[in-house]
């Protein structure tokens, strides 16, 4: 996987003795993250599970296991054979587990706010905070709305329905090609680099709102990169996702899609927002991104975070 390419330029091959295994096959190569703390301090290796077929687990040299993805190469038949006390979880993607999964490990780290208790299970967030770059368009120069899709979920397809019925002109979408569009005028096609690469966000800074759904919609805590992709652009997100969105970014810096009572309504009031009133969301997102709310989604806390999962 791409993800082990990138570790392994990042972080030296040899640091001492206690080792730190990571396995997984969790595609985050632009993990804006070196794991300082962990690389001055231990040797972090790539593997996947069916290193441990042949090796053993209790070495006294294996400080911890860091599995961030439990159902990967049979990872969750070989994990509940090693020791419990040096396995530890991060769960990045909204997959339903089991009981028995989460028993097999020490220490559980989720964005699942459901499970947090700060015993066994432990919050931990999306490290995709960065910088405002916005104003490179003028606001009377941008188009009205964009919607960047790798997948098309029900809520995302509706929306873009209701668009191509009653206003194609306000809609442009990149990604893979919606499908049943018949105005195909409205897909623009694929974005380039990575998923919160340069590119994206110079192409999100051509637009005043982009409609920023979750894959999976009515999670509490599940906050993932692409509301801070549209802050970064300068473009106001319309959101739906996490149900308590409003504990960790505050309201006046995104337009809560939940406040609509349709998409009709929703239309109206991106399309008729005055460049005075936008201005106010983007200050908004200006100031939430230089603060210390904003700072739990940074790639320095998230450092921390994975060095506690190892110490502790």
């Amino acid at each position: 996987m791409i993800f082990f390419y990138y570790i392994a330029l990042c972080l030296p091959f040899f640091c001492n003795a206690l080792e730190v295994d990571i396995i997984s096959s969790f595609n985050i190569e632009e993990l804006p993250s070196k794991m300082s703390n962990v690389k001055s301090e231990f040797t972090l290796k790539l593997t996947c599970p069916v290193d441990y077929l042949n090796r053993s687990a209790d070495d006294s040299i294996l400080k911890k296991i860091i599995v961030f993805d439990p159902i990967f190469g049979g990872a969750v038949n070989i994990i509940p054979t090693l020791p419990k006390e040096k396995l530890v979880l991060f769960v990045w993607e909204p997959n339903i587990l089991s009981s028995e999964i989460y028993d097999a490990y020490s220490r559980v780290y989720t964005w699942d706010d459901t499970l947090v208790d700060g015993i066994k299970f432990f919050r931990f967030n999306y490290p995709y905070l960065m910088p405002f770059k916005g104003h490179w368009v003028a606001f009377e120069n941008k188009k009205l709305c964009t919607m960047v899709v790798g997948n098309w979920t029900e809520q995302r397809l509706n929306l873009v329905q209701f668009f191509e019925r009653n206003h194609p002109e306000g809609l442009e979408c990149y990604g893979r090609s919606p499908p049943e569009l018949k105005n195909m005028f409205m897909h623009k096609g694929h974005i380039p680099g990575l998923h919160s690469g340069e590119e994206k966000i110079s192409t999100l800074q051509n637009y005043r709102f982009c409609l920023c759904f979750e894959n999976t919609i009515g999670l509490k805590g599940y906050i993932t990169e692409k509301i801070f992709s549209c802050f970064s652009a300068g473009c106001i997100p319309i959101y739906w996702g996490s149900t308590n969105i409003e504990h960790y970014i505050p309201k006046s810096c995104f337009i809560d899609y939940r406040d609509f009572a349709n998409n009709a309504e929703l239309y109206q009031y991106i399309s008729t927002m005055s460049q005075d009133r936008h201005h106010e969301y983007i200050e908004e997102i200006k100031k939430y991104l230089r603060s210390e709310q904003a700072y739990i989604f940074s790639s320095q806390f998230f450092n921390n975070i994975v060095y506690e999962a190892i110490t502790q």
